[in-house]
This record gives C-alpha cells, structure tokens and sequence, in this order.
C-alpha cells in the first residue's frame, strides 16, 4: 500500500508536505530562533531581515517562531476536531446501518435536524454558549461534523452489508461486534481515510476562522487564525505578518486535500482492478 501511495503523485506530495509539517510542529522549540511569547516593543514591526527571517510582530515578537509553534496549536486541534467528529459520527452511523429499518429511519431523522442547519452556524452557536476558547472551538466544530459523518458512515455500512461475504459470515453464524470487526469495518475504512483527510483540510480552515473571529485561540496564543486577526490591522504597514500565517494555512490545507484526492484515485484503481 505504501508503494502505491508513493507511485500516485497526489498522494505522495500531500504525504510528504503532511510529514514536513508535522516535523515541523515536533520540533518547533529546536527550529524556532526565539520564543514565541517573550515581548519587545523595541523591535515591534520590524520587517524580515538577519535577526527576524519573517520579521516582529506589534508586540515585537518573532513571527517564525510564532508560526512554528503555530503549527502545533492548529494541526493538533484539526486532527483532534476531525476525530472527535468522526468518532460520534462513526458510532452514530454503525448504529444506524446495523439496526432495523425503523431504528435506523429514527438515527437519520436526527442527524437530518442537525444537516439542517449550516456547519458553522452551529460551531457558532456552540462556541458562544460555551465561550472563547480553543477547545470550545473544538467542541463546536467537531459536533457541527458529526452528523455528515453518521450519514457517510451508514451508506457505506449499508453497501458493505449487502456483499455476499458479509452474507456469508452471518450465515456461518457471525453476529454482533465481530461481524462489524472482522466484516465491515476493513470495507469502510479506506473511503473513510479518504474523507478523513479531506476533513481535517476543512476543519483547518474552520478553526482558523473561528479563531480570527475571536472565538477560538485567545492571546497570546501562536494559533495561525490567532496571527491573522492580530495582523490585519498592520496590513498595509506590515503585510508580513499575514503572509506566514497565511501560507502555513494554505499549504496545510493543500496537504490534506492532496492526500485526499490521491487516496480516493488510489481507491478507484482498487474497485477497479481489485488489487
């Protein structure tokens, strides 16, 4: 599998920018020139140069530092918003495909009341009730997901209870969580990778938001959102201090997406040749 991961160029360049990143965010306090939080207005706003590569920030911080110790704050909270939701949801979804019609009409009902309703509006709403903070953000975000998730799991429960060595097993008096173990969960689990990682691309771009809203990351916290809501009003006089954010977004982003997309043509080539 790794090999052909490898040998697709989508999959191989979101691997390995994802790999590059996540050294980054392990090894920010090694690679980081300075910390992150230490202050000095005596160098506020100075552009990149030999002491700053990507300049100071309005409180006279390093803005590489910042943005290396951001990629923990934002990849860490996409990876655990993506699972958090993908965890209700895959339980939810189970639930639903597994039961009988009408316990599984009642699931869907459920999920359709919060599909309803716009992703954000919700993680919105969730984040103001339970208020300005990085894991309220997660909190909103992750049970905004959920229910697309349930409803993704259950069709592909569906699909994979209706092959014949799904039949077989319960013929052979398979049942119960070993069915779903040994039966199902090997059939979803690539298209699941797939929309995974096609997720955590999104959920970077909603916390990031939700953090330049002022509802996620609050100061002084080096979060990527947190750094773009600090630097737009320094835009025009210091338009450094968006651009490293503001990569770090856009190339992580890009990452999961390719990864995604590479997985799914890899996952077509599988149904088609069977490999």
């Amino acid at each position: 599998m790794m090999n052909r991961i490898l040998r697709n160029r989508l999959a191989a360049s979101g691997a390995g920018l994802i790999l590059i990143l996540m050294t980054i965010a392990l090894l920010a306090p090694l690679l980081s020139p300075g910390d992150p939080l230490k202050t000095d207005l005596r160098h506020r706003l100075r552009p990149p140069g030999p002491q700053y590569p990507l300049g100071t920030d309005n409180l006279g911080r390093c803005v590489l530092s910042r943005t290396l110790y951001g990629a923990r704050t934002s990849l860490a909270a996409a990876l655990a918003a993506s699972g958090f939701a993908l965890m209700l949801g895959m339980g939810a979804g189970l639930a639903a495909g597994l039961s009988p019609p009408a316990a599984e009409a009642f699931f869907m009902r459920g999920t359709d009341i919060f599909l309803a309703f716009p992703g954000l509006m919700l993680a919105l709403v969730i984040t103001g009730i339970t208020g300005p903070s990085l894991s309220g953000t997660l909190l909103g975000v992750g049970l905004a997901g959920w229910a697309w998730w349930a409803r993704f799991i259950r069709g592909l429960v569906r699909t994979a209870k209706a092959r014949e060595f799904v039949e077989g097993g319960r013929v052979i008096g398979v049942r119960g969580f070993r069915l779903v173990r040994c039966y199902i969960l090997p059939q979803i689990l690539p298209e699941t990778l797939v929309a995974f990682s096609l997720s955590t691309g999104g959920m970077i771009v909603a916390i990031s938001g939700l953090s330049y809203l002022g509802l996620g990351a609050q100061p002084p916290a080096p979060e990527w959102g947190m750094m773009l809501r600090e630097a737009r009003i320094y835009m025009v006089r210091a338009p450094w201090l968006m651009a490293a954010p503001g990569v770090a977004v856009t190339l992580s982003v890009l990452a999961f997406n390719l990864l995604g997309e590479g997985l799914r043509d890899l996952l077509q080539v599988r149904e088609t040749t069977g490999w």
